[in-house]
């Protein structure tokens, strides 16, 4: 569709002759753009591009939506685009949110079926799609014939004309990290975002849907980030969402994926902000899941069986958020001259990611637990914090910190 400059650019879209009703009865109403306040020219000129739109109203009574055509005439003075649809009998009194999803039929990435379908929920996160504009209404105690309700124009398209494709890993692609935007899994819209808050990680999320996180290789082909199991040692059908407990993100040269694929290589890790001090038994449960104690505790199984493990298990606090405790070879740990875990059969001893390429500590000062077994005591586990002197060991039932770690896949 060839892109039309309008003369004039204005703010507001009008529902105009919508009358509140309290019978079921359907009156016609229209989307117009019409003068308010100025408009960005750009988000105008790339609004005329689309000529589908879906018009969707929500409320007591009325879950209602309808394709319909959007209406352009760019000699009239001034410019509006319009969209015509029926409007139900809203009950007086209530709360309607009305809005209205355009879609760009020319885009490639657009089925051909797609006004057939329902329309969607939400803005889907897909190019050739944007938002005209939105807004929530009162329907009037009694009726009094038509009624103009304002529509802010809120243009938002989910792919903004900079969006790409990722060339190889989306964590190096300079390019789209500076567009901030890219196609992920699927050609679903990814965000170029801080993890948390405003500064700090920045990550590549789902924009709207699930907010799903993408695998943390950065590869798209690689799919979006799966959760892992309670136990830590394999992933979940559930995609990880809660991209705001991500601190950042290591490529450790070997990463724990099973007891059967210890030493697993071009893995990347997010890791997660750092939580509270906490025992490993604190919260009980499952062990090896919830919590850990002896690692060679004979009333259940922890680590490949009942010999020292580097990785004998995980805790709830890790598994709640999908994630698990790191191994002390995943960490900035150097890698100590003795008491290392030796029951996994592993004929070579992992190779330590070391300050360059592992996860880091809370700080110089305070140590955190790995699920690593400290071979010389059954009740000690590994920990680590960033110092020269980066490890040390600690009983189970001595509160330090807590930093989980998520594989890629």
């Amino acid at each position: 569709m060839n892109r039309q400059t309008p003369r004039f650019f204005f703010l507001a879209l009008i529902v105009a002759s919508c009358s509140f009703n309290t019978d079921s009865g359907h009156k016609t109403g229209l989307f117009q753009h019409i003068d308010s306040r100025n408009v960005k020219r750009d988000d105008f000129d790339d609004a005329v591009e689309y000529d589908k739109a879906c018009v969707t109203i929500k409320g007591v009574g009325v879950d209602g939506s309808s394709w319909t055509q959007i209406s352009k005439d760019p000699a009239s003075n001034p410019t509006t685009l319009s969209v015509g649809f029926t409007m139900p009998g809203l009950l007086g009194g209530y709360t309607y949110t009305i809005s209205a999803y355009a879609v760009d039929t020319d885009n490639a990435s657009i089925e051909n079926s797609v006004t057939q379908s329902p329309c969607p929920a939400d803005l889907p996160s897909k190019a050739g799609w944007a938002r005209l504009g939105k807004t929530t209404i009162k329907a009037p105690e009694k009726s009094s014939g038509t009624l103009d309700i304002p529509i802010p124009f809120d243009f938002y398209e989910p792919l903004s004309p900079s969006g790409l494709t990722c060339s190889g890993s989306c964590y190096d692609d300079t390019q789209a990290m500076n567009a901030e935007e890219a196609l992920g899994p699927g050609d679903v819209v990814m965000k170029y975002d801080f993890a948390i808050g405003s500064s700090g990680f920045k990550i590549w999320k789902e924009i709207g849907g699930q907010g799903r996180v993408l695998n943390a290789t950065g590869f798209v082909l690689h799919g979006w980030q799966k959760k892992l199991t309670p136990r830590g040692n394999g992933f979940e059908t559930d995609y990880f969402t809660d991209s705001t407990v991500i601190e950042g993100r290591v490529n450790p040269p070997n990463v724990f994926l099973d007891w059967s694929e210890m030493k697993a290589t071009d893995r990347w890790l997010y890791y997660s902000v750092v939580d509270d001090q906490q025992t490993l038994d604190q919260d009980g449960g499952i062990l090896g899941e919830d919590y850990l104690g002896m690692w060679n505790d004979p009333v259940g199984s922890t680590g490949a069986d009942e010999e020292s493990s580097y990785y004998e298990g995980n805790i709830k606090t890790c598994n709640e958020k999908g994630m698990r405790l790191p191994t002390m070879y995943e960490t900035t740990m150097d890698k100590p001259s003795s008491y290392l875990p030796n029951g996994d059969s592993l004929g070579s001893d992992p190779e330590w990611a070391g300050s360059s390429r592992g996860v880091p500590g809370k700080d110089a000062t305070n140590y955190v637990w790995t699920s690593s077994a400290y071979l010389a005591d059954t009740l000690n586990y590994w920990v680590w914090k960033n110092t020269s002197e980066t490890s040390s060991n600690s009983q189970f039932d001595q509160p330090k910190y807590v930093r989980c770690v998520l594989p890629s896949h």
